[in-house]
């Protein structure tokens, strides 16, 4: 769920229908103190009722509760980790997953298996090479695997259970810059997010589908979520910057509604990712991703207070 900014224009028209906007829903859910964190990814343990945020410049990810708590889950560059994007909790095993990326002569992207109650690292996936660029931003777990997208490569990566490599389960030039991640209501397919659309993955013949948007021009997201009959996608690339949700026809084949959930909001500072919990969408208002160069800090006298806000879903 990491954006090039300026390269890629992923955008979200609305063309002849307007759909319902729930605006002033909108709350602030936490204010996370540390204004250099440059945050990414969410994930949420509905065990222990913990948030995760992982970090981009400090290369970390932070958890905090219900009462506003925060603290450091790992430090910064424990277990190798580097630039810190999505995340997922097995809530079955409890344990968190992780993508991050380090740049450099020899660059490196790996998927980090955490245990939640100790903190420990659990088995580490790596994907080395100085011959290509890749790029894990996203993933999701289910029983087949867990589902990487790569997003430089063009391809969503798997790891089988009980296996300890990587695989390329698709790879796919439609995939270009693929992002968000999710599965679809009935559990078939994967639902991808990339520059030029929506793409359905049959997780069986592995055969890729544009998903149709009637009266929606949509050419991707940063972040996808499953919720009942619905989807939902933050659109942070281009205006109006705005947090979507479509909802699927019958057949789950094309979508018939979209409600627009919040635009413009005045905290708004590219708002990249979220967690469901409870009928409610949390995401982060504010990344600051702009203000980042991927090295240092450009303007540390801009930098805000990171605000996670919440939006009741339909």
């Amino acid at each position: 769920m990491y954006i090039k900014i300026g390269i890629f224009s992923l955008v979200l028209i609305l063309l002849a229908l307007a759909g319902c906007s729930h605006q002033e829903s909108v709350q602030t859910a936490f204010i996370i103190p540390e204004k250099d964190l440059i945050p990414e990814g969410m994930a949420y343990d509905p065990a222990t009722k913990t948030f995760f945020v992982s970090s981009v410049a400090k290369r970390k990810i932070i958890t905090f509760s219900l009462s506003g708590k925060a603290e450091d889950f790992i430090s910064s560059g424990q277990d190798g980790i580097g630039e810190v994007l999505g995340m997922k909790v097995d809530p079955r095993k409890q344990q968190l997953w992780a993508c991050s990326n380090t740049k450099g002569d020899t660059a490196m992207s790996v998927v980090h298996q955490f245990d939640i109650a100790t903190r420990k690292l659990i088995r580490k996936y790596e994907l080395t090479t100085t011959a290509e660029t890749h790029l894990f931003n996203d993933l999701v777990i289910i029983d087949s695997g867990v589902y990487i997208t790569d997003s430089d490569f063009d391809a969503v990566y798997r790891i089988k259970p009980g296996e300890d490599h990587l695989e390329i389960f698709l790879k796919c030039p439609d995939l270009h810059y693929c992002n968000g991640i999710t599965t679809s209501l009935k559990g078939d397919h994967l639902m991808v997010s990339a520059s030029s659309g929506v793409f359905s993955i049959d997780l069986y013949s592995r055969k890729l589908r544009k998903v149709n948007f009637p009266n929606y021009l949509v050419f991707g997201f940063d972040g996808l979520y499953g919720y009942n009959k619905s989807f939902i996608g933050i659109q942070n690339t281009t205006f109006p910057v705005s947090v979507n949700q479509f909802h699927w026809d019958n057949e789950e084949k094309e979508i018939e509604r979209a409600d627009n959930l919040v635009t413009n909001h005045p905290l708004f500072d590219t708002p990249t990712t979220g967690v469901i919990v409870d009928d409610w969408f949390y995401f982060i208002a504010n990344s600051q991703l702009g203000n980042f160069d991927g090295a240092k800090i450009l303007k540390p006298e801009d930098l805000r207070e990171i605000y996670i806000l919440k939006v009741k879903l339909n």
